[in-house]
């Protein structure tokens, strides 16, 4: 459903950046009537690269919250101008569309691309490489010595409980074997089998 809407409203900016590119002049004139803006083909050209680059990001979730966020405040730019144009008679039908595009970039903005984007794949893709690269991940964290008690089982106030596992803090990573000895090694404290 994540990925049906994203790429909804990404191809609803595409079209509309496509139809703004190839009727430009007439779109840049009407801005310059309606709105009276001194740089008419400034605001067009950045609206319409809005429109294209969001739409794009949007459709491949690809940088979903930069588009998300560029896209709301499009989106408010331009349901603010439509106020100034309207005056005290607006009418809700010309709001709805920009309303509806605006949730949805709010949307997009805090939840992400969702599961089907490039942007999961490149965040999964980086936790995977930092497992990689990092030796902590090699070792298991509670491993059975019964032979070396650790510092809590020394501390005045033990009471001669066996603790039911010590935290291994040596630097070394395990090998492959070490690693299979301690998850198949009893844990101090448990029955023997």
């Amino acid at each position: 459903g994540l990925t049906l809407l994203r790429i909804a409203v990404g191809g609803i900016l595409i079209a509309h950046g496509v139809q703004r590119l190839l009727g430009f002049e007439a779109w840049q004139d009407e801005l310059a009537v309606q709105f009276a803006l001194l740089e008419p083909s400034t605001v067009a050209q950045t609206l319409i690269a809005i429109e294209l680059a969001g739409g794009l990001g949007f459709i491949l979730g690809w940088f979903t919250r930069l588009s998300a966020l560029a896209l709301t405040c499009s989106v408010g730019v331009a349901i603010v101008l439509e106020l100034a144009r309207q005056g005290d008679r607006w009418t809700l039908e010309s709001f709805e569309g920009p309303f509806l595009l605006g949730v949805c970039a709010m949307f997009f903005l805090l939840a992400g691309g969702g599961p089907a984007s490039i942007d999961e794949w490149l965040r999964a893709r980086a936790r995977r490489k930092a497992i990689q690269n990092d030796d902590t991940w090699l070792r298991h964290p509670y491993v059975a010595d019964p032979d070396e008690p650790s510092s809590w089982e020394r501390s005045p106030g033990y009471a001669g409980y066996e603790r039911p596992y010590s935290y291994d803090t040596s630097d070394e990573p395990m090998s492959e074997h070490e690693y299979e000895d301690s998850i198949n090694r009893p844990l101090a404290g448990s029955p023997r089998r």
